[in-house]
């Protein structure tokens, strides 16, 4: 599923508009700018690279380019378990191209800017929260992939999905993989 590279945190794709990439990580809703997104793919073998970073899975041919698989989870400091990673997302948020490993992609989503919310302030004390750029609060009943039917979905309350919304590349931009 290739898309547009753009080199933007989380931007509005219309005036006002998010278009995100959801995927779950640790039982959890996640998202990131789709333009980031080159391309999602089905987990396929990889190959270890000795003595690299704990967040680096390993290596892969992609079309004649090696690419760097990251483990998004150690990325953001969950503790290891055992949830299959399920799905690669090559992505072109820096300079280079990465894959980055999610459990399952379960869609893209499209809401107006506004309900994106911000997250508590004491969050800004950690240091992988500064890749969080806010939290969509969505009713649960609404389809992900229509914009009228989401533009109204910020609620509270149960029955409300909860996404956090990533900032990849200044995620990526502040990776120290060559040490």
């Amino acid at each position: 599923m290739p898309v547009a590279a753009d080199t933007a945190g989380v931007t509005a794709s219309k005036e006002g508009e998010l278009q995100l990439l959801v995927f779950t990580l640790h039982g959890e809703e996640f998202a990131f700018n789709l333009t980031d997104a080159r391309e999602i793919m089905k987990l396929m073998p990889l190959t270890e690279v000795p003595s690299a970073p704990a967040a680096v899975r390993g290596i892969l041919n992609l079309r004649g380019k090696v690419v760097t698989v990251l483990d998004l989870a150690t990325l953001l400091g969950f503790s290891p378990t055992e949830e299959a990673k399920e799905h690669i997302v090559i992505v072109d948020a820096t300079k280079e191209i990465f894959g980055i490993l999610v459990h399952q992609v379960t869609g893209v989503l499209r809401v107006p800017a506004s309900t994106l919310k911000t997250t508590p302030n004491f969050l800004e004390s950690k240091a992988q929260a500064a890749h969080v750029r806010g939290a969509l609060v969505l009713d649960k009943q609404k389809k992900m992939n229509d914009a009228e039917t989401v533009a109204d979905a910020a609620t509270s309350g149960e029955g409300t999905r909860l996404i956090l919304a990533l900032d990849l590349p200044a995620l990526l931009a502040g990776l120290h993989l060559h040490s």
